[in-house]
């Protein structure tokens, strides 16, 4: 018995060989730790950043010095893909930045740059797909627990999540081979000291307490991206509690 399942999971690696897994933003944070997770499970990744620093040379990684906010870039990115006959089994939108954007002004440089970066790159990368008439192929959207629960500073953050909330929720009813999914992910702990500067004491330990690593994120994404479940929120019980936080907001009129 045990030998016929280490031949089926032997099996199940061999046809993962030469799967491609395209993954935008690995620098550092969750697209880091995604290609070292996708690269340990037999995958090839095609890994997109803007800059030339910090980025993975070894065998099965193939690097692209990307801007996503511009859509000329996009193009010129799959005509190399398309030359190159490597062809991304898995998009997985991880690029995302969060900028300080409304302390006592509002800085609207801040802002258009976040929406750019994390809703309008992502847009840019769905038109294409679709226009090349990709099928079975999957595509996976990061969103945020601040879409329920948002930081005060960092308005372009919000607004960028619910925007990818909301293409997801149309996208997604047609979707009869579940090959979008939605990950929401509470607090990361290594990007939220910055932005909860203003929070009070126990906001600020809520916030800590409830954060979970880049490593975890990133696995969670991955065990999930063969399962039935369009939408995850990682982890349930901060879900929850963020959820009931915004109930507590709207009765007691505390907007």
């Amino acid at each position: 018995m045990i030998e016929r399942l280490k031949k089926v999971i032997l099996l199940q690696f061999s046809k993962m060989k030469d799967k491609f897994v395209l993954i935008t933003g690995t620098t550092n944070g969750i697209g880091k730790d995604l290609e070292k997770i996708y690269l340990s499970k037999n995958f090839k990744v095609i890994s997109l950043n803007r800059i030339d620093s910090n980025i993975n040379k070894t065998k099965n990684v193939y690097n692209y010095n990307i801007d996503i906010t511009k859509e000329d870039e996009i193009i010129l990115l799959f005509k190399k893909l398309h030359e190159n006959n490597l062809d991304p089994d898995i998009f997985i939108f991880n690029a995302g930045i969060n900028k300080i954007d409304f302390d006592q002004d509002f800085d609207i440089d801040n802002f258009n740059e976040v929406i750019k970066t994390n809703f309008f790159s992502v847009m840019f990368f769905c038109n294409h797909i679709k226009k090349l008439k990709y099928s079975n192929k999957k595509l996976i959207f990061i969103s945020s627990f601040s879409t329920i629960f948002p930081n005060k500073n960092s308005l372009g953050y919000y607004f960028s999540k619910l925007l990818i909330n909301r293409y997801f929720n149309e996208v997604q009813k047609n979707d009869l081979n579940n090959n979008y999914k939605l990950f929401s992910f509470g607090p990361i702990n290594t990007k939220i000291k910055r932005f909860i500067k203003n929070e009070n004491k126990l906001n600020k330990l809520a916030f800590s307490f409830l954060s979970i690593s880049s490593f975890k994120a990133a696995k969670v994404i991955f065990n999930h991206s063969i399962s039935n479940r369009k939408i995850i929120n990682y982890p349930y019980r901060v879900y929850l509690f963020y959820k009931l936080c915004r109930l507590i907001k709207t009765f007691t009129g505390n907007e």
